[in-house]
């Protein structure tokens, strides 16, 4: 992890233009709520240019995929105060920064490289996850369902998401 510098003049006057709201874990780092889900192109595809365009600089992030997990789904609503979301959605340092389409405008202006300042630089890809950010449930090997031994019955797995995975012991 970089030292922490003090913000210079230029950044701040630019963080200053987005509006304040804070993503756990992101007062000085770089949090994208995007979707993996193929279900509608257009969305797919605009998380997909602004995953690239942030990788191209080197940088740790911290994505949340919505349709891993609803948690950031709701997370996310609470961020925005809106009950409907769109991804993707980019916030650094804490500030409310836009979609795919101010993220592409900021970098073709350069103005990616200020805001990123002090972003601690990525280390590469884990190990546990190869990046995903989340495993299989060890406990129901993703069935969402374990044996309760004292009622003899399935029961829902509580270490699990909806979908049968957990945070990656390793990365999360």
């Amino acid at each position: 992890m970089q030292p922490r510098r003090s913000l210079s003049k230029e950044q701040e006057s630019l963080l200053a233009l987005y509006e304040k709201k804070c993503p756990p874990g992101g007062e000085t780092s770089v949090v994208i709520y995007t979707t993996t889900l193929r279900g509608i192109r257009k969305t797919f595809e605009e998380c997909n240019v602004v995953r690239s365009v942030i990788e191209s600089h080197d940088i740790h992030v911290i994505e949340r995929d919505i349709s891993m997990d609803s948690g950031y789904r709701e997370e996310l609503r609470l961020l925005t105060g809106r009950k409907e979301i769109r991804v993707p959605l980019v916030f650094v340092k804490g500030r409310l920064i836009g979609g795919s389409e101010e993220v592409v405008k900021l970098d073709e202006e350069g103005k990616l490289d200020t805001l990123f300042v002090d972003v601690p630089k990525s280390v590469g890809g884990c190990q546990g996850c190869a990046g995903m950010r989340f495993i299989m449930c060890m406990d129901c090997s993703g069935s969402c369902k374990i044996r309760d031994e004292e009622q003899n019955k399935m029961v829902k797995c509580e270490e699990c998401n909806e979908n049968g995975l957990i945070h990656c012991p390793v990365c999360c």
